[in-house]
Parts: C-alpha cells; structure tokens; sequence
C-alpha cells in the first residue's frame, strides 16, 4: 500500500508541476505545455496532432523527472528518520534505476539538422562519445563491452539532439550506426545510416553501402537495396581503399539482385 501512495504521490507531483505554466486564452480553462508541434493537457492523453518526437520527448522528460522526485524523496524521508518510507522509496528508486527502458528515439524525425558549423562543445562530447567506442572496441570486436558502447551511443544521441547545426552530426551518425550494427539492433542502424547521407550527401562515410547491406542482408529488402548499392559503389567507392571490401561485396550483390529484382 505504502509504495502505490508513494507513486500515486510523484505522479500528482509531476502534474502539478506541468500545470505550473503560463495562462493561455483556452476557453476551456486548461493550461497547456506546449511544443513545436503538440500540446499536452496534465492529467490527459497527448493531443492528436502529436508527433511521434513530441511523444518521445515527453516520456525522456518525464522519467527524468520521476527519477529526481524519487531522489528527492528518500533524500526527505532520510533527513526525517522515517525509516519505513525511506526504505520504500529506497526501493522504488532503484526499481527505477534497474528496470527496463527502452529507446524510443527516431534520428530521422529529429528537425532543424545541418552539419555546418564547428561546436567546441559539440566537439568534446564526440570525442568522448569516440573514446567510449574505442575503449568497447579495444579486444574484440566480437566481444565489445555493451556497457560503454552504449555509453557512446547515448552520447552520440546528445549530441545529435543538442547540437543540431555541429558539423559532428553526420559523423556522430554514422559512429551510432556503427555501435548498433554491431550489437544486432539492424533496424536503428538503417536509419542512422541513412540520416547520415541525408543530412550530408559528400561526407566521407560508406553510410549507403552499409545501409544496402543492412537491407540485403537482414531484412530482404532488395528493391530498397539494389539503387543504394549502385549509389555507394558510384559515389562512396572511390573516397577511400578502406571500404575495398564493402565495394567489392556491393558489386557482387548487384550483379546478384539484378536477377531477381529486376526484369
């Protein structure tokens, strides 16, 4: 009983909170948090023209702030010598801090994106974003530590995120690509992938390449991945002998899904 009043209690809490906003003329006296493209009522479901972003946004915000309400919470009961709702809370928060959380975030949703401009911090947070990978990569490949790579990837999501007009977007991209390729999430890859030569079509990644084999390979989505083949052979292959290997493959496919793809 004592741990449903205690959510029951952050819950009112979090409302309170985002009914602290700045009247509106709503005729019907609601008071709204607002986004670009959304408003959300406290206490209601999110409004019909909602974004799947919007929604995304609201829920990181909102387990961000049910966790600092629990930490404020048993930091209280603590200094209170309420030994019993200390320990529930206690317990609850690390419920929260154990439980599952999956990830939500759509990189080809996210608006405003263009790789122009140098970010000192931008900068710092990929090259720590960068030693996360190196550090997960640093055995094995086939054995890369989840923990920091994931470490990475969240940093590389930030960055993206925060820093919309850094010119370490498209490379923080392709290294999130990368990381999840790696740890069989095929699906999140494709669209880091494709988000990196959608927001900069002359970088220097064989993003297409890897995108087709992801396509080809994973998910038997030829159509989708012949053209993209044809595009990173003609215009990702030459940039560098590194991706060798990728081309060669790509050529091969080709030659193979002209087959069957096309008449």
């Amino acid at each position: 009983m004592a741990r449903k009043i205690s959510i029951a209690a952050i819950i009112s809490l979090m409302f309170i909170s985002l009914s602290c906003q700045s009247p509106n003329n709503n005729s019907n006296g609601a008071l709204p948090f607002r986004t670009s493209n959304a408003t959300y009522y406290p206490g209601m479901f999110v409004s019909a023209n909602a974004g799947e972003m919007d929604i995304v946004d609201l829920v990181e915000k909102s387990r961000t702030e049910y966790k600092q309400y629990m930490e404020a919470l048993v930091d209280f009961y603590s200094k209170a010598g309420n030994n019993e709702k200390y320990n529930n809370a206690k317990a609850e928060l690390y419920a929260l801090n154990t439980m599952t959380q999956y990830d939500y975030f759509n990189v080809l949703l996210v608006e405003g994106l263009e790789p122009t401009t140098q970010i000192v911090d931008a900068d710092l947070l990929y090259d720590s974003a960068m030693m996360d990978k190196k550090n997960a990569e640093k055995y094995s490949l086939a054995f890369m530590d989840k923990n920091l790579a994931r470490s990475a990837l969240n940093k590389f999501k930030q960055l993206i995120k925060t820093y919309r007009k850094s010119d370490k977007i498209d490379d923080s991209a392709y290294e999130a690509g990368d990381i999840l390729e790696k740890l069989g999430d095929y699906s999140d890859a494709l669209d880091f992938y494709k988000a990196v030569f959608k927001w900069n079509p002359d970088n220097s990644y064989p993003a297409r390449l890897k995108a087709a084999r992801i396509l080809d390979k994973y998910m038997h989505n030829y159509a989708e991945a012949l053209p993209l083949y044809r595009q990173g052979i003609e215009i990702e292959g030459p940039r560098s002998n590194k991706f060798y290997e990728l081309v060669k493959n790509a050529e091969e496919r080709v030659k193979a899904l002209e087959k069957t793809v096309e008449p």
